[in-house]
């Protein structure tokens, strides 16, 4: 064990002790001088000699001239060395000489490895087996090019990209590394398709909007070029909405399609009730950093009633939101982050009621507690502004409230904002939230959490934050988070404590 960390001279001394209960080992060890590195020889010879991911791995290998030898880095060493030539298509790649040169007298070690990648290969014809999809169409989803060089970060890639397409149910992509002709590798990917009609239903309760009914369609082809097709219908006391969308996938079908659709909307809260239709077009965009981007424009009559006043308004709003959500786990996740911006408008004309300008960001970030390895962070916050005239005929869709589990705790839902003469809720143009959580693993699947949040909706001529704060109670169930929380507001509020109940992922 002491050789391994280049210990070449060690002593231990040992003693056993017997006494009328027990006997005790004692192990006394004096390490000696370590080994040093006196010599490093590592020579690349063939196509990788001139490959900058070789030099990049250079700088990083743990092995030094005057650094101490340890066997484990040694090994490492080779194995990144090996494992960088497959990676990089150096596929007949292998070690010619691997000396580790020990001299016990003088505390020394001398390493030589000379590694011969040999020809860098590349991808040979490259055959696609199904039957589901025009040839070309597939193709665009591939980052394995014939006559490209080969890397595994390619095969990588396009694994992913079939994956998320949503059209397969299994992907098998092979190498023919037994057929290697003139540096060329064939690879053959066969795709299994998935079901083309898929229907969901499902069951649940949210203290927000009560009891909720939900169904989904989707066809997955309705065409050979990818078109598909959604429909959702969600159905609840306070909140119902129906929508269908027609994806078309573009050039680059792997990160960007163009939709269009409609939808319709009833919500029936403590502060209002409204009826909207819609009808909407996106364009959609995936950026390789992981953002998403879509532009949008919306056309939309609202038929609302705050109690005090109401309208018909119709709205034709143009706007674009980015969206990035990373996590360490989907379903528990200890570390991420999730950032989502929108901004939308309008000017009165012909077609559009009211002028407005909105902004929005939301956030919610997730942070491992510093002293606990079962415990973290959980931080949310929202913010929004408008800039509206006349106020009266912004739809409550573009207005804002808050209040509810997703907002500030101890609240019922979109009861916090700006009241009328009467005292009834007719929502904000501005928006600020804050919510911080620490919550605490407590058995396998399950946790408890303590939470306080504060804001409100509101006017730049009167501003009052609301806060609340409470227990809460989480399972991680097989198919996902599940959070029960008991708020008390710290303010003035129509009930004297809120029971929250929610499903579903933050990130």
């Amino acid at each position: 064990a002491m050789r391994a960390l280049g210990y070449y001279h060690a002593v231990v001394k040992k003693s056993l002790h017997i006494d009328d209960k027990c006997w005790h080992a004692e192990f006394a060890v004096e390490p000696g001088p370590q080994t040093v590195i006196s010599e490093l020889d590592i020579s690349i010879s063939g196509d990788a000699a001139d490959d900058d991911e070789f030099r990049k791995l250079r700088g990083k290998l743990l092995l030094k001239r005057g650094y101490p030898l340890r066997h484990d880095q040694y090994e490492s060493m080779k194995n990144r060395i090996a494992s960088l030539a497959m990676d990089q298509g150096y596929l007949n790649g292998e070690f010619t000489e691997k000396k580790l040169l020990i001299d016990k007298d003088q505390n020394t070690a001398q390493v030589k490895l000379v590694f011969a990648a040999g020809k860098r290969m590349r991808f040979g014809a490259v055959t696609v087996k199904q039957q589901v999809l025009e040839a070309a169409f597939v193709e665009k989803y591939l980052a394995i090019k014939s006559g490209e060089f080969y890397t595994s970060e390619h095969l990588a890639n396009t694994y992913t990209a079939l994956s998320n397409s949503g059209y397969f149910d299994s992907i098998d992509i092979r190498p023919d590394l037994q057929h290697i002709d003139n540096q060329r590798v064939p690879v053959t990917i066969s795709l299994q398709p998935k079901i083309r009609h898929h229907y969901g239903f499902g069951a649940g309760f949210d203290t927000d909007i009560g009891p909720l009914g939900s169904a989904t369609y989707i066809n997955r082809r309705l065409n050979r070029y990818g078109h598909f097709l959604t429909a959702n219908i969600e159905l609840s006391p306070v909140l119902s909405t129906a929508d269908v969308e027609y994806t078309v996938p573009l050039a680059n079908p792997a990160q960007d399609a163009f939709s269009f659709g409609g939808g319709l909307k009833y919500e029936d809260t403590d502060s209002y009730r409204s009826d909207t239709g819609k009808l909407s077009a996106r364009l959609k965009h995936a950026f390789d950093s992981g953002w998403k981007q879509t532009l949008f424009i919306d056309y939309s009559f609202e038929d609302f009633d705050t109690g005090t006043s109401s309208g018909r308004t119709l709205v034709l709003a143009p706007g674009a939101s980015w969206l990035r959500s990373v996590s360490d786990n989907v379903l528990r996740p200890t570390k991420g982050y999730r950032t989502q911006f929108d901004v939308s408008g309008s000017y009165k004309n012909p077609l559009s009621e009211v002028s407005y300008l909105q902004g929005a960001l939301s956030a919610v970030w997730i942070l491992p507690a510093f002293w606990s390895d079962s415990g973290k962070w959980v931080g949310r916050t929202e913010l929004g502004a408008t800039l509206v005239e006349p106020f009266a005929k912004l739809p409550t869709t573009y207005r804002f409230y808050a209040g509810g589990i997703n907002s500030v705790r101890g609240y019922a839902y979109k009861e916090l904002g700006p009241k009328d003469s009467l005292g009834t809720v007719e929502g904000g143009t501005f928006l600020s939230v804050f919510s911080v959580e620490y919550e605490q693993a407590v058995f396998e699947d399950w946790g408890v959490a303590a939470f306080i949040d504060t804001g409100n909706a509101f006017n730049l001529d009167a501003i009052q934050l609301k806060t609340g704060a409470g227990l809460g109670l989480r399972w991680y169930s097989p198919i996902g988070p599940v959070r029960v929380d008991l708020a008390l507001p710290l303010d003035e509020s129509d009930s004297s404590f809120q029971i929250h109940f929610a499903a579903g992922a933050r990130l």
